[in-house]
């Protein structure tokens, strides 16, 4: 028989074992989030978003609230998530330098300029599109090849979360 304290960390070393799993936990370090906007960062499927944070809730790694129709997801609190603590700590330690995450963070400040009702507006209209493919603004952009400060380069680098926000307020 397993006791409540094993079960407990095979809960959270099961919801640890994700890529996925990592850039959502990764993502709420910036504060609560609607899932339409873990969706649009990620480029996943709502149903495959929403396995993945009912794993991590059952092992007591997110908190959730509904709001209407709305679920919006956090970081428990310290109270709440003492046992999780050292863990978060240690994935910020980890994988702060990562790739995917640096990815991920300006995705999400692009997402976040822009408000959940039409991130989620975009989203279905585009046909269930998925990340980039509903919100443009979210593709990586190249290099351009003039230099700094030269006709084919904006001034202010391009800035992406200007845009979509300019974007949503005209719809």
């Amino acid at each position: 028989m397993i006791d409540e304290t094993m079960r407990l960390t095979l809960g959270v070393t099961k919801a640890l074992s994700d890529i996925q799993r990592l850039r959502i936990l990764m993502l709420l370090r910036s504060g609560e989030l609607c899932v339409c906007q873990i969706i649009a960062v990620l480029g996943l499927a709502p149903s495959t978003v929403s396995k993945h944070l009912s794993i991590l809730s059952a092992a007591g790694l997110v908190d959730f609230r509904k709001d209407g129709r709305w679920a919006y997801y956090r970081l428990p609190d310290v109270a709440n998530g003492q046992f999780v603590q050292p863990l978060r700590d240690w994935l910020v330690k980890s994988l702060h330098d990562d790739r995917q995450i640096q990815s991920d963070w300006k995705k999400l400040s692009t997402v976040t300029a822009c408000d959940p009702v039409s991130v989620s507006r975009r989203q279905r209209e585009s046909g269930g599109a998925l990340g980039d493919r509903a919100l443009p603004e979210l593709r990586e952009k190249k290099a351009p090849s003039g230099g700094a400060g030269s006709p084919s380069t904006p001034r202010d680098g391009g800035d992406t979360e200007n845009t979509l926000y300019k974007k949503s307020k005209k719809r």
